[in-house]
């Protein structure tokens, strides 16, 4: 595996792996990696720092393989497949643990390969999962008094932060976008939007 710049600078070896996904914040890096020297195939699944230091391997105690590793939109949580039946062709569960590798039980049996492990915020604002999401009409959207992540979405939307340190990020719309405190962060959309601190 291998990290890189965006514009393909600064190109890093991570060591064997493959499959690799991001924590929400992105200071850690999940993996399979192949841990048995034979020719039958035994990922199993690892957690390093972003940069590929101090991989540790999360399903050493499973002798089947483990792949599609995948964080919770909060980076407590680890979704991925293990094959339980090698020898029978294509019979995988889908598994949750914790994120230090713990208490890992199954939450879909008997499923076929491509059950997907995807765990992903459907939008997200200033690197946060939304916690406020609005449609693609024009509306008016308001924050609570905790943190905030707010994305407008489509249409021309008022969008107004609560008391917390909010995110409000514009949509493809003529947004109106209103901080409620000094410390929010304001991001415009594709459309022609409006900042008020």
């Amino acid at each position: 595996m291998f990290t890189m710049n965006a514009n393909g600078s600064g190109k890093r070896d991570l060591g064997p792996g493959c499959c690799a996904s991001y924590s929400p914040d992105g200071d850690r890096l999940l993996f399979t990696r192949d841990v048995d020297s034979g020719p039958a195939l035994n990922n199993d699944v690892f957690v390093s720092n972003a940069d590929g230091s101090s991989a540790a391997n999360l399903t050493a105690s499973n002798a089947t393989n483990d792949s599609a590793p995948q964080f919770s939109p909060d980076g407590r949580r680890i979704v991925f497949r293990r094959d339980v039946d090698p020898g029978a062709g294509v019979n995988t569960d889908v598994l949750v643990m914790n994120a230090d590798g713990s208490d890992a039980a199954p939450i879909v049996t008997g499923a076929a390969s491509e059950v997907p492990t995807d765990w992903e915020h459907l939008f997200r604002c200033a690197g946060r999962a939304a916690t406020i999401v609005g449609s693609d009409s024009g509306e008016k959207l308001k924050g609570t008094k905790r943190a905030d992540v707010i994305v407008a979405n489509g249409g021309n939307d008022t969008v107004r932060g609560g008391g917390g340190k909010d995110r409000i990020c514009g949509g493809k719309g003529r947004d109106k976008l209103i901080g409620g405190g000094a410390r929010d962060i304001l991001r415009g959309g594709a459309g022609k939007d409006r900042q008020i601190q």
